[in-house]
């Protein structure tokens, strides 16, 4: 809920100081001689610097860090040695407000010198090796997993948003940024300054303080971040599951060809997709063969029933058979995985289809009504919004997509839809 610098109450009274007196001096009206536009921090939370302080024991980082200090290790003194003591530094220098890196909730190995570096001796006389650890972690791992699981506490899901209104939201620029104490060096602002406009000594200037020393990502959001809900707020428990001892299996004999109609005995076609429809009391399924059936489905409340959650009355036919290939021939030659998903009740999505295309229909008139074709390789994952208006996807070419799904949530003629 609040940025490094203002944790300390101490520190954070210096900092809200320096900004008022920045700000006493500058005025954007006095062209070149205005003065530096007023901030809190003149380093940054994030920067290839603070990088490469922790990742010092791997490599790239090893040999990136060497590099930018000209061909050699820094002095021992300023090199990452201790947990606890970069935790002092961050709760009371004036230039050391970094934030924590991916790592610390994933890879135990930067903590460990397993490469022998010569990191050299500090005045002390301690000569750096592993990092040091806080006294609550037994060992890296532990550190680690530790410190995973407060990442993935309750209490950090609650106050989450007020993380992203700092670094992507609202509080990121203008007045409510310095009222969060969290205005920086002008220049680690996206747009702050125009590159183009800039002599080349000054601009490369310029870069070099952007690589190196930081730079606040982009504005993503103007308005507070809601909320995320509590776990068991998150929605409804599926009746069927707090009863297991009334759950109850149901069959119905879909079997395909194994010939294609040649009379040779007939194959399994298993479900590889389901999917409720709570506005028709259906459920849809998708055979291995692409097969779709619409199956009555009611939930009943547990008073009325105690002895089954739900009635079910399965489908004896399927309503369509769904392609993956752009034609039979393709079918024939092309059978991947496909991936399915329902958005808002009555459009049907599906990928894994031989010319790369994800395509929307609607599910009681399984035809394709919109096909949409921005990947370089098969569609193996969709995944819509809880709003059902957008949705994304995963292809074997590694990319991902999103979409806007214009039409669902509301009544179009003809049923239309469309994506982009």
């Amino acid at each position: 809920s609040k940025p490094v610098g203002a944790l300390e109450p101490e520190r954070a009274d210096k900092f809200a100081e320096r900004y008022r007196g920045l700000a006493q001096e500058y005025d954007p009206r006095a062209g070149e001689a205005a003065g530096l536009p007023p901030f809190h921090y003149g380093s940054h939370y994030s920067s290839a610097g603070a990088v490469l302080y922790y990742l010092l024991r791997l490599e790239p980082f090893t040999s990136e860090a060497i590099r930018l200090q000209g061909g050699r290790f820094d002095v021992a003194d300023r090199l990452f040695d201790s947990i606890p003591e970069t935790w002092r530094s961050c709760m009371s220098n004036m230039s050391d407000v970094k934030e924590l890196i991916p790592e610390f909730y994933t890879l135990p190995d930067f903590l460990r010198n397993d490469a022998q570096l010569p990191l050299g001796t500090m005045q002390a006389g301690n000569a750096l090796g592993d990092a040091h650890l806080p006294p609550w972690a037994a060992s890296a791992e532990g550190f680690v997993e530790l410190h995973r699981a407060a990442l993935e506490s309750e209490h950090v899901s609650e106050h989450l948003h007020l993380w992203i209104d700092l670094i992507f939201g609202c509080k990121q620029r203008g007045r409510a940024a310095a009222e969060a104490l969290n205005v920086f060096y002008y220049l680690t602002y996206e747009g702050a300054v125009s590159l183009d406009t800039l002599g080349p000594q000054q601009r490369e200037a310029v870069e070099a303080q952007i690589l190196f020393f930081g730079q606040t990502p982009t504005q993503l959001l103007s308005r507070p971040h809601p909320r995320r809900r509590r776990r068991e707020a998150s929605g409804p428990q599926p009746q069927m599951f707090s009863r297991p001892d009334a759950v109850r299996p149901y069959a119905w004999p879909l079997r395909r060809l194994a010939g294609g109609g040649s009379g040779r005995p007939e194959a399994a076609d298993p479900l590889e997709f389901i999917a409720v429809l709570p506005l028709e009391d259906r459920l849809l399924t998708i055979s291995a063969s692409g097969r779709l059936c619409l199956h009555k489905w009611f939930p009943l409340k547990p008073r009325s029933s105690p002895s089954c959650p739900f009635t079910f009355d399965p489908a004896t036919a399927p309503i369509a058979t769904l392609r993956a290939g752009a034609s039979a021939d393709d079918d024939a030659r092309f059978r991947p995985a496909r991936s399915y998903a329902v958005a808002d009740g009555r459009w049907l999505l599906s990928g894994g289809h031989a010319d790369c295309s994800v395509r929307c229909m609607l599910v009681l008139k399984p035809e394709v009504v919109v096909l949409g074709r921005h990947h370089a390789d098969t569609v193996t994952a969709i995944h819509v919004t809880a709003d059902g208006l957008s949705f994304a996807t995963g292809s074997a070419d590694t990319t991902a997509v999103l979409w806007a799904l214009y039409g669902a949530g509301s009544s179009l003629p003809g049923g239309r839809a469309s994506v982009v």
